[in-house]
């Protein structure tokens, strides 16, 4: 591969101290540590000797952007597609020669943004070669991807500044990035809307029935809970209800028919479902034992019977619009409280 005519050997007094690219006709990067304590400086691109005008250096992100008495030549592109396992190629000078390495991604970092950071590749880059790009193959043109701060002569890998940084630093001395677009940001994905669950939570739970009541001749056995519901107290005199608070997240009521346990976890549903102190996971263990029965070795389902998850797909399944993994992540959430109704 020739030299391209956008790389550089950078020397200070005929010692050569690294690589550097164009990022506009008259500018050259590199990295701050390849600069050292040097002010003036020449650089060697195809057949121009270019010599430093100033150097600006960010000790913090290790770039320095060199500006040349000379326009040399057009910038090359820049990418921000990069990927783990994408074959890539660093260029740069090696003693001031020029070299190449053949090499793969290994990781890359990003910001929320999906702009890479940094990413490592499995080029070794010692020997000099800082400053040096990785560069891609995409569509048959040639995209520059990183630079090489790190080389990795011990590691076997390089650490290579992503266009994120490049482009910030950049920008700061009012230079493009040549061919760099930002990535649009993800748009996050909206959360389902829950009103349908929690109307239907309210309606299962916002009534009991009194069996054996009658008002005239009419059978009046239902009766909004509110106005039914007794409060239960423990052996201290205190609601049972205000153990199943932020520091409790289990409870498990045991007692005789008729002692008003059902009762109680379904005035427990219902609050929640209004007050939303609390996120309320309603489910009869009777449904969630026949769901998972039919479902035991359907794909996308938990592998073993005893995971929590199957609640999560069981109230999926419900067709309160809501999907299983909206749910997951309630269910996982300490300001869950899953409510299993024995009867």
């Amino acid at each position: 591969m020739p030299v391209p005519p956008y790389l550089g050997a950078i020397y200070a007094d005929e010692t050569f101290l690294g690589t550097g690219v164009l990022v506009a006709p008259d500018r050259l990067l590199t990295c701050g540590h390849v600069i050292g304590p040097h002010e003036r400086l020449e650089i060697r691109i195809a057949d121009h000797r270019s010599a430093s005008l100033g150097v600006e250096v960010d000790p913090q992100s290790d770039l320095a952007l060199i500006r040349l008495d000379t326009r040399i030549g057009a910038p090359p592109a820049w990418t921000n597609e990069a990927h783990k396992g994408d074959h890539v190629e660093l260029l740069g000078f090696r003693s001031g020669q020029f070299v190449t390495e053949q090499g793969e991604i290994q990781s890359v970092q990003r910001t929320v943004n999906r702009q890479i950071v940094s990413l490592t590749a499995s080029c070794t880059g010692a020997g000099g070669m800082s400053g040096g790009v990785i560069i891609r193959t995409i569509n048959g043109q040639i995209h520059c991807a990183a630079l090489l701060t790190q080389g990795g002569e011990r590691a076997f890998k390089s650490i290579l500044q992503g266009g994120a940084p490049i482009a910030d630093f950049l920008t700061r001395h009012g230079i493009p990035l040549h061919g760099w677009t930002l990535a649009t940001p993800p748009t996050p994905a909206a959360e389902p809307d829950d009103s349908r669950y929690l109307e239907w939570l309210r309606n299962e739970t916002g009534w009991i029935d009194l069996r054996g009541f009658k008002v005239g001749s009419a059978q009046a056995n239902r009766m909004p809970i509110d106005r039914a519901y007794i409060v239960l107290r423990d052996r201290h005199r205190k609601p049972i209800e205000k153990r199943l608070g932020p520091k409790r997240r289990c409870l498990i009521l045991q007692g005789p028919a008729g002692s008003g346990k059902s009762t109680l976890l379904r005035h427990i549903a219902w609050r929640m479902a209004h007050e939303r102190k609390f996120y309320p996971l309603y489910v009869r263990v009777v449904n969630l034992d026949n769901f998972i029965t039919k479902r035991e070795h359907a794909t996308g389902m938990p592998a073993l019977p005893d995971y929590p998850a199957w609640i999560a797909h069981l109230l999926a399944d419900l067709d309160h619009g809501l999907d299983a993994a909206f749910l997951l992540r309630n269910l996982k959430s300490p300001d869950t409280r899953v409510l299993l109704y024995g009867l």
